[in-house]
């Protein structure tokens, strides 16, 4: 599509985009001035930019963004979400234990709606997923280079345009499989890159044109020589498999598990371990947890490959949105966490409280299993009004911590629960979103709550150590309250 006629449909999509779709569209096609394909171009940018008002709102409010198809936009990650996971590589001892709150963009004075870029320490992360550029975007501003990589080549000239609009200067661009391009770095390692690829440059988003809004040049500030693309050894891999594999209408199937996502995690990992020091898997929220970490040890063996570090369970706003496994690949695989990452104990727990004590008296020699992760159950809320940060609370354990407690759970008098309950609804009281109970019952304000683990807490598993952790008593063995 032309240059001109491009511009004509974002600049008209713009002025349109708090209008109904549906009734739009009927109303096009009495218009002559526009192609079929061009009212459908129309339609689909303002269903786009509709559909991500909450979850990308910076690519919502820039004029400027191009929206690809409905499917390319469904498994994106919200802005919120792909901030997490870029801190949870940065915030690492092998970072120097950078916290991503000293570089948060809007205490720098920046305009609030802009990706924007913090000290660099680590060099080079390589998105072999790199879809729609949410998470690419928010990596680059961590990281000194990003590496983009996507098969599709009409989806990844879109994600170039809105890396220009949105001020993103480092990320370069590879049209390719994920499977491919893990070649080709593997053949790099080994010193047998083909001398076709030695010879060319990459695309980088510099040097655009009004004729050509989607062709560019290469960067001249980044080092885009394949044998930096295809280098050796990368600070980080994240991969993000389609949990759609199908195509056509077999593409309506939606797949959890890695084995069946597009493409294959555990057939892929071994080769990822061996690229990179760090890899960052995410999965969908309905994958099964005890399942996918058997299966990710059975492929990482006992360290020769790599270790399973963590397991992140992220909501927002207490809706499970995904599931982060965190590997230790080559050159690390032998670090011992012990009680997980440095500047982990001052972080908010389960209820959303910081209790910035040592946990040491919580685990019993965990570093004698190197083989299991550490669990954090995060959820995500509304970003702060004074810093634009979003609050987040984080219940962090070990597996062998829940096995332990259901041992010493307390459960409730069933006779109390019943009197209680039934005081409440004789004088109608309700609840507020905490489960206390508002009002005097029998002269017991505030004394019995029901409470209720956030979803990470309940898709963690870890049912009977919110109740030990904080002196709770469960409801019934079965009853998760």
């Amino acid at each position: 599509m032309h240059m001109s006629v491009l511009t004509t449909i974002i600049k008209k999509a713009w002025r349109l985009r708090h209008e109904d779709p549906a009734r739009l569209a009927l109303q096009l096609q009495k218009q002559s001035e526009l192609t079929p394909d061009e009212r459908q171009n129309l339609i689909r940018q303002i269903k786009g930019r509709q559909a991500v008002a909450k979850k990308l709102p910076r690519w919502a409010e820039n004029p400027d963004v191009v929206f690809p198809p409905a499917q390319n936009l469904e498994q994106s990650s919200s802005e919120i979400t792909a901030e997490y996971k870029a801190t949870l590589l940065v915030d690492d001892p092998l970072t120097n234990e950078i916290s991503p709150e000293e570089h948060h963009p809007t205490k720098n004075g920046t305009q609030p709606n802009a990706i924007q870029s913090h000290d660099r320490i680590i060099k080079t992360l390589v998105d072999l997923t790199g879809g729609f550029g949410v998470d690419s975007a928010f990596f680059a501003q961590y990281f000194s280079h990003v590496i983009h990589v996507e098969p599709d080549s009409e989806l990844q000239a879109i994600v170039e345009n809105n890396c220009r609009q949105l001020g993103i200067p480092n990320i370069t661009f590879q049209n390719t499989t994920a499977e491919e391009w893990l070649h080709q770095s593997e053949q790099n390692l080994a010193g047998t890159l083909p001398g076709t690829l030695r010879d060319t440059k990459v695309k980088a988003p510099f040097g655009t044109t009004p004729e050509a809004p989607f062709e560019t040049t290469p960067a001249t500030t980044l080092d885009t020589t394949p044998e930096t693309i295809f280098g050796t050894f990368f600070d980080a891999l994240y991969i993000d498999p389609s949990r759609r594999p199908g195509t056509g209408p077999q593409r309506q199937t939606r797949v959890s598990t890695l084995e069946d996502s597009l493409p294959n995690v555990l057939a892929l990992l071994p080769l990822m371990c061996k690229l990179a020091h760090r890899i960052l898997i995410k999965a969908s929220p309905m994958i099964s947890i005890p399942e996918t970490i058997r299966q990710l040890n059975g492929v990482l063996g006992t360290g020769q490959c790599g270790i399973l570090r963590e397991v992140h369970i992220v909501s927002v706003q207490n809706e499970c949105k995904e599931v982060l496994f965190r590997v230790d690949g080559r050159g690390i695989s032998g670090r011992t966490d012990g009680l997980g990452r440095s500047g982990d104990l001052g972080r908010t727990d389960g209820l959303g409280q910081t209790d910035g004590a040592d946990r040491s008296d919580r685990v019993a020699d965990v570093s004698s299993i190197p083989q299991e992760p550490r669990m954090v159950a995060v959820n995500l809320d509304a970003r702060d009004a004074t810093d634009d940060t979003p609050r987040r609370s984080e219940f962090v354990f070990w597996p062998r911590e829940e096995a332990a407690a259901g041992a010493s759970v307390v459960y409730a008098d069933p006779g109390i629960l019943f009197e209680w309950g039934s005081a409440v609804q004789a004088k109608e009281k309700g609840s507020n979103v905490d489960g206390k109970v508002d009002g005097d019952v029998d002269g017991k304000a505030g004394e019995y709550y029901l409470f209720e683990p956030n979803a990470s807490i309940m898709k963690s598993g870890a049912f009977n150590l919110v109740a030990t952790r904080y002196g709770l008593q469960k409801v019934a063995p079965n009853t998760h309250l």
